[in-house]
């Protein structure tokens, strides 16, 4: 039953009804509070109300408890890149070393935003490491060099 509520508060996250997806969530983790996967909803939710913190705090616990989990690590990309945190972006993506092609291109499409081609084009290759076929990295590697 747990597997299914926490699939269903990350429908409703998916379609912005987090006040639902956190109530969902939060049920679910008080019936069981080790249960890390409902973490994840709960932290969509939180981030989608505003509580970046709280969602920052519950992927870390994710991340800790369950490193092979790349959801997790990509929210917590998303949201460094959305709140201009690239220490804490790329401290992330260091520390955990995720094995998710579309993370990498997320923080190298980030760092190509702000100017600083050179390292996306070395994080924007280790999307292209992991999916050497992922669409957006090959286009972001074509700008990259076209700039640089």
């Amino acid at each position: 039953m747990k597997v299914s509520k926490t699939w269903l508060a990350h429908a409703y996250n998916q379609v912005k009804n987090c006040e639902i997806a956190l109530e969902i969530a939060q049920k679910v983790l008080n019936q069981d509070s080790n249960y890390l996967i409902a973490k994840y909803p709960l932290a969509e939710a939180q981030y989608g109300l505003g509580n970046v913190s709280k969602a920052i705090e519950n992927l870390k616990t994710i991340t800790q408890e369950k490193p092979e989990y790349t959801k997790p690590i990509r929210l917590l990309t998303k949201i460094y890149t959305e709140t201009d945190q690239p220490d804490e972006l790329l401290e992330t993506l260091d520390r955990k070393q995720p094995k998710d092609a579309k993370t990498w291109y997320y923080a190298a499409q980030y760092f190509y935003k702000k100017g600083k081609l050179k390292k996306a084009a070395e994080l924007n290759q280790k999307a292209l490491t992991l999916d050497r076929k992922l669409k957006q990295a090959k286009e972001l590697k074509q700008l990259i060099k076209k700039i640089h």
